[in-house]
């Protein structure tokens, strides 16, 4: 029950920080993700990369997408987190997908939000395989 509620509290993490409002994630809740995934079993560091790219990446909101993937680029170049990058790197696919992502332009912002979420995918793919 105790890793139900842990699963549960490291979701509820990743969702507070890849929220959709468009502000900077703070630096300090990442550094908080970091020591999650440091002090995880195996398992649970699978489960927040599933997490995080399966079910973050596929949400429709541009502001998700990328913090998602600054989020994956902040804990992948952390040296102690091999077992994280070895993780996302099963679910790539997902990362190469936004590097050629596209969208409708926005009335206000144009293709900056879309050149965003490729840029951010470009970043986090480079720190996933980075051998660093």
């Amino acid at each position: 029950m105790a890793n139900f509620f842990g699963s549960l509290a490291r979701k509820s993490q990743i969702d507070g920080l890849t929220s959709p409002k468009d502000e900077p994630c703070p630096v300090y809740a990442l550094q908080e993700l970091v020591d999650v995934v440091r002090k995880a079993d195996s398992r649970a560091v699978h489960d927040v990369a599933r997490y995080l790219c399966t079910s973050r990446l596929s949400n429709k909101s541009l502001v998700v997408k990328t913090k998602t993937l600054r989020a994956i680029k902040y804990v992948a170049s952390k040296g102690e987190c091999g077992e994280f990058r070895m993780a996302v790197q099963q679910h790539s696919g997902a990362l190469r997908e936004c590097v050629n992502f596209s969208c409708p332009a926005d009335p206000m912002k144009g293709s900056k939000p879309a050149e965003g979420v490729r840029q951010a995918a470009k970043e986090a793919i480079h720190s996933v395989f980075s051998t660093d």
